[in-house]
C-alpha cells in the first residue's frame, strides 16, 4: 500500500501544486532578482498616470477657454452703423452713420486714449486727469434711436443739441443749437434726455458738464 507523500498536498482533482517560484532579493541589486509587481500595482500605477494626463489636458484647456473669454470681453471699436440687413439686390449692409469720432460701441472707459483725446477736442478746455460726461452705455444708445426716427422723418440737414449732466449721470437739461426739422428736435432731446450717462469728473469728484452732439443728415 501506497503512502502519501507529507510534502505533497492532495487536491481535489487528483493533481499536485506547482512548487511555488524562489527567488534571492537583495536590495542592493548584486545578484539575485526583483521580485515581480503584483498585477494591482501595476494597474494602480497606469491609472494614476491616465488620471495626471486627464488632469493636464483638463487644465489647458480650462486655461484655454478662460484666454479666450478674456479676448472677448474687450469688443473691438466700431466707427460706423450699418443697417441691421442688407437691401433688396445687395448683399452689403449699407452705413447709417459714420465714420464717427470714437467707437459708437464702447464706454468711455474701454476707449483708448487717442480716442479720448479726439472727444476731448469738442471742449474749449479738458485739465489734465478730467473726464467729460458720456452715454454710459456708449455713443450707440443714443444714435440709434435717432437713426430709427430719421428712417420715418427723412430729413436732410445739420443736428446740433447740447445736454448738460449733472454729477449723478442724469440731464438736467437740454439746448438745441440747430436741427433740420422741428420733429427731429423733439426726438433728439428726448433720447438725450433718457439716456443715463458717466458723469464728468472735475479734479477727482463728479460734476456738471455739458455733453455735445452733433449729427448731419443726407438721403442717398
Amino acid at each position: 500500500m501506497a503512502r502519501p507523500n507529507p510534502s505533497v498536498e492532495a487536491r481535489p482533482n487528483g493533481k499536485a501544486p506547482r512548487p511555488p517560484t524562489r527567488c534571492a532579493y537583495h536590495p542592493s541589486g548584486e545578484r539575485g532578482t526583483s521580485p515581480p509587481a503584483p498585477h494591482h500595482l501595476e494597474r494602480k500605477a497606469a491609472l494614476k498616470a491616465a488620471m495626471s494626463t486627464l488632469v493636464l489636458r483638463t487644465a489647458t484647456c480650462c486655461a484655454f477657454f478662460t484666454l479666450a473669454v478674456g479676448v472677448q470681453a474687450q469688443p473691438r471699436p466700431e466707427y460706423v452703423i450699418k443697417e441691421d440687413l442688407p437691401r433688396l439686390g445687395s448683399l452689403l449692409r449699407r452705413e447709417m452713420v459714420g465714420p464717427t469720432q470714437v467707437p459708437v460701441n464702447l464706454p468711455y472707459g474701454q476707449l483708448s486714449p487717442k480716442d479720448k483725446a479726439t472727444f476731448h477736442a469738442n471742449y474749449e478746455r479738458i485739465a489734465d486727469g478730467d473726464e467729460p460726461p458720456f452715454p454710459r452705455d456708449g455713443l450707440r444708445a443714443v444714435l440709434n434711436p435717432i437713426i430709427q426716427a430719421q428712417a420715418e422723418l427723412l430729413v436732410e440737414g445739420d443736428l446740433s443739441l447740447i445736454a448738460t449732466i449733472g454729477p449723478d449721470g442724469k440731464v438736467i437739461a437740454v439746448k438745441a443749437i440747430g436741427s433740420p426739422s422741428p420733429e427731429m428736435t423733439r426726438i433728439a432731446a428726448q433720447v438725450l434726455a433718457f439716456t443715463p450717462y458717466k458723469p464728468a469728473v472735475c479734479a477727482g469728484e463728479p460734476c456738471t458738464m455739458d455733453f455735445p452732439l452733433r449729427l448731419k443728415f443726407r438721403l442717398d
